[in-house]
């Protein structure tokens, strides 16, 4: 086993997940919103088409359709936040406890029994607020994976005095300068 640098550890809660998935899904909201904008413009010109032709039962199947995409602009990554946790909690069960080890050469994350490694030189980015640091990991696709992190989880420091040598760490060892460092 490796020697362990820090250790965050923290309980994966709704407001956490629904605060990751408002950073983290950006590309994927912005291509949701054009696909369904595009979609509801086809789905309300059908349907006045059919209302022009008097066929009433294509053009309400045509409306509920439109509407349907309309409100998926709106409320479409809020889904698949909702699913994404409710996997992870038929995956982990009720409360998703997750461990994060920072050994020398990798990061470990450790949720139920199930472990996921990555090397520091994956971690492109971050995004931080008052409760949570946010890794961003290098992968492609529409969802910008990251890796949360607990600013009270760091294992003998629950006040989180050890997040500006933390942060050193990691720039060090990302080679990206993922935090700005004063």
């Amino acid at each position: 086993m490796a020697k362990i640098l820090y250790e965050n550890k923290f309980i994966l809660t709704k407001a956490m997940h629904h605060e990751y998935c408002s950073l983290c899904f950006t590309k994927m909201r912005k291509n949701l919103k054009r696909m369904s904008l595009i979609f509801s413009v086809i789905f309300y010109a059908v349907t006045l088409l059919f209302m022009y032709l008097r066929w009433t039962i294509p053009a309400g199947i045509t409306l509920v359709m439109a509407v349907y995409f309309t409100l998926f602009i709106f409320f479409g990554y809020r889904v698949s936040e909702w699913i994404n946790y409710r996997n992870m909690q038929r995956d982990y069960g009720k409360y998703i406890v997750m461990q994060v080890f920072f050994e020398p050469v990798n990061v470990r994350v450790k949720t139920g029994d199930k472990t996921v490694t990555f090397k520091y030189t994956t971690i492109t980015g971050s995004y931080e607020t008052d409760d949570m640091i946010i890794l961003i990991l290098q992968t492609g696709g529409m969802v910008e994976h990251g890796q949360v992190l607990f600013k009270k989880g760091f294992a003998g420091d629950p006040e989180g005095k050890c997040i500006p040598d933390f942060k050193k760490m990691v720039n060090e060892k990302s080679h990206n300068g993922v935090f700005e460092i004063q």
